[in-house]
């Protein structure tokens, strides 16, 4: 029979979701990973906040964008550890578990059930309902809470939220490169999920970034007052939040700095967006594409091509401003990239 929890257990699985982790699991590899983990300790603070917000909604935050690169434990903090730990204080809440995939949401809402049916009772004086629908969908006993699975583009009906967990809303590269795609999903949010939330109810999305105009990125620029961003680069920039020096690894005791430059030379756009939390638009953040032309030598002129068959124009030569362009190879080897030059003339600004 185990001995009752000392009141420092207690306090520690009351205060936080890693704090529950870790007085819960008691494995000794997952304790020294949160326990001395920065990034995870950020997490764990952030989400945190979100139960201070349902207590005091002057307090707390209420709308909280948390980016994170692949397998950092993101999942295992918000999207297993916290809606247990969320019904453990609110057992009358309902909690929604939002994932790319049905299949990937019926994974973490399971493993939160598992916790709250290992540990609630002891911790919480809570346990899991029994019986046929105590499954990925399931509730809290002798209360009104329960925590439901959905996949995006799936239906919450009869199902609302007083805690949201969106975790990966992109499954893959092709989805995420795909401008129908996004707006299908940014249609799902804003007619579907977002309109689930209860009253007083708040909001967690947690992504590894793929595209610029990913849900992240959708929420920061149609509604920028009403979200709170934590990104956490896999290596540090300026400004860091975890006030690490620059190209310092997020989780060295796993993935030190050398690993994330390889990561970064094998891909550098992938790597920026995934890892770094800074997709670049694929054409371009500074020079856009739609800003170039191609042109023909017209000889006093150039014959300005215009795209998707449009009309040409004539530009004088001597009213643009000419520039060349030269990327250098530094060695000769068959291996080694060619010596490329551009010639490029700015237009007049009215042509």
């Amino acid at each position: 029979m185990k001995r009752p929890p000392s009141l420092e257990e207690l306090f520690l699985a009351h205060s936080s979701p890693v704090g529950w982790a870790v007085v819960a699991e008691g494995i000794p590899s997952q304790g020294r990973l949160y326990r001395y983990s920065q990034h995870i300790h950020m997490l764990n603070a952030w989400a945190t906040s979100l139960a201070l917000a349902r207590a005091n909604r002057e307090h707390g935050r209420k709308r909280v964008l948390l980016s994170c690169p692949p397998r950092h434990s993101k999942s295992t903090t918000v999207s297993q550890w916290l809606p247990a730990w969320w019904l453990g204080h609110y057992p009358n809440d309902e909690v929604a578990v939002v994932c790319a995939t049905t299949e990937l949401a019926d994974e973490h809402s399971g493993r939160s059930r598992d916790i709250m049916n290992a540990h609630g009772v002891r911790h919480f004086g809570l346990r899991v309902q029994l019986g046929k629908k105590a499954g990925t969908n399931w509730r809290i006993e002798d209360h009104k809470g329960r925590c439901h699975a959905v996949g995006t583009g799936g239906t919450f009906v009869g199902k609302g939220a007083h805690l949201m967990v969106v975790d990966d809303p992109i499954k893959d590269a092709q989805q995420a490169y795909s401008s129908h795609q996004r707006e299908m999903l940014w249609r799902w949010w804003t007619n579907v999920a977002s309109t689930r939330l209860n009253p007083g109810g708040v909001c967690l999305v947690t992504a590894t970034r793929w595209h610029s105009d990913d849900l992240t990125g959708r929420l920061l620029e149609n509604a920028p007052g009403d979200w709170e961003l934590l990104n956490l680069a896999a290596l540090a920039g300026e400004a860091d939040p975890l006030g690490r020096e620059p190209g310092e690894a997020l989780w060295p005791e796993m993935y030190d700095a050398a690993h994330h430059q390889a990561k970064r030379r094998q891909d550098p756009y992938v790597f920026a967006a995934q890892y770094q939390g800074d997709p670049t638009p694929t054409d371009g953040a500074v020079f856009r594409r739609e800003r170039f032309r191609y042109a023909r030598d017209g000889g006093d002129h150039l014959e300005l091509l215009e795209p998707l068959g449009g009309e040409s124009r004539r530009i004088l030569k001597d009213e643009c401003l000419w520039f060349i362009c030269c990327d250098m190879a530094n060695r000769t080897s068959e291996r080694n990239d060619y010596t490329v030059a551009t010639v490029f003339a700015r237009t007049p600004a009215n042509a």
